[in-house]
């Protein structure tokens, strides 16, 4: 398995208007891949993504 960090998180603030989170930015630069995202953290999303990951092993 080939694995990619993230070469730059970048954290804009406070989700306006919806649950609680927070607006992100990930930027990944791999020699298989680039590129960026634009996202929302949530905590319920990040629970159970964790949830997952878990079982993923």
């Amino acid at each position: 398995m080939t694995r990619a960090t993230a070469s730059r998180s970048t954290f804009w603030g406070v989700v306006p208007d919806g649950p609680p989170g927070l607006d992100a930015e990930i930027v990944v630069k791999a020699p298989f891949a680039s590129g960026r995202i634009d996202l929302a953290l949530y905590v319920a999303r990040l629970e159970s993504w964790a949830d997952a990951l878990v079982q993923c092993g």
